[in-house]
């Protein structure tokens, strides 16, 4: 389970360990996020008091009391699992046959899947949207007005080589807010061309923003071989949506990435596990990709391990398996045939 992020009119909450974080608001900030994110809130005209209208709220009625079950006792099951006795407690419960289906019924989407398809149909039942909902574009705007605890570690690995950067493909990118955060601390260079990859519909949000920042350095691309030689391939809080390996994923481009940044990316301490981010107001499949994989199917595509850091501001819950529970994890990689990094 991952965390859930509040926003209000004039600043954004979240939670990192425990704690509450606020960001205030310019009024150019706000007419940015204005114009970006569809009011949420809107009146509502309830469905005409037929059989169909009391049925229909009946089935919404009890599927937001599914969602609120499942979700309190995912929160209960996640902290029970942090003791070594409530996590044999809980691995007990999860493979008893009778108790173990009882639990996973009220648990509902917080549970393992065979597929991110078989997930993704399966949260549709709770869920209507996912990354396509206009609060996922609008709290990412949000971000790039703030420096994030993890972006540390990337911005002391990237501060050497900042002005040498030409190109940056960044995967799963929404509307660049990563670009925004780092060049407020790196000041990249004017001739740095920094390309999003993202779905379809984040392409106009992200170029939009771009516009109203006064910002041509942002472009948008919807090839994956674009990607191919760039000086800095980066994927922050995107790695578990891909089912692919990312070594599989690089190894499939004309030219490598001469550096490699994943950050804040949940990871399965053994084999790949598919679950459920559940985003608030949305939800998506995603995929926990074995950390020992992951790390050597970059070591055999040819880079070198320059650090890894854990991110303390996240957590991978999967509730019936508290033994698998970790922090988040960033990791920077060079290609070995490249010296671009000073002093290591």
């Amino acid at each position: 389970m991952f965390g859930i992020f509040r926003v209000q009119s004039d600043a954004v909450r979240f939670d990192v360990c425990g704690r509450t974080s606020k960001v205030q608001s310019t009024p150019d900030e706000k007419s940015v996020s204005r114009r970006l994110l569809p009011v949420l809130v809107q009146p509502r005209l309830g469905p005409a008091m037929t059989l169909d209208g009391i049925l229909a709220k009946l089935k919404n009625s009890l599927r937001f009391l599914r969602v609120a079950v499942a979700r309190n006792l995912a929160r209960t099951l996640n902290m029970l699992g942090r003791g070594a006795f409530g996590s044999r407690a809980i691995r007990a419960a999860r493979d008893a046959p009778i108790i173990g289906s009882f639990v996973r019924t009220l648990l509902a989407f917080y549970q393992p899947f065979s597929t991110l398809d078989a997930a993704e149909i399966y949260i549709r039942r709770y869920f209507s949207s996912g990354h396509d909902h206009p609060y996922h574009s609008y709290i990412h705007t949000r971000f790039g007005e703030m420096t994030r605890e993890s972006d540390y570690p990337v911005l002391y690995h990237l501060a050497p080589i900042a002005s040498q950067l030409r190109s940056v493909f960044d995967l799963g990118g929404s509307v660049g807010n990563l670009f925004y955060a780092y060049d407020r601390e790196l000041h990249l260079s004017p001739h740095l061309r920094w390309a999003i990859n993202d779905l379809p519909h984040k392409k106009q949000l992200a170029l939009d923003y771009a516009r109203l920042k006064g910002e041509n350095r942002i472009g948008f691309t919807d090839q994956f071989s674009d990607a191919s030689g760039v000086d800095l391939f980066i994927v922050t809080g995107a790695l578990h949506y891909f089912k692919d390996k990312l070594a599989a994923m690089l190894g499939g481009l004309d030219r490598l990435p001469k550096i490699v940044v994943v950050n804040r990316s949940p990871f399965s301490k053994k084999g790949d596990i598919v679950t459920v981010h559940d985003g608030g107001q949305y939800a998506v499949a995603c995929m926990l990709h074995d950390i020992d994989t992951f790390v050597q199917g970059m070591i055999n595509l040819g880079y070198e391990l320059v650090a890894r850091w854990p991110v303390h501001e996240r957590r991978t819950q999967v509730p019936l398996f508290p033994e698998l529970s970790d922090t988040y994890w960033g990791f920077c990689f060079r290609l070995n045939s490249v010296c671009m990094i000073e002093g290591t």
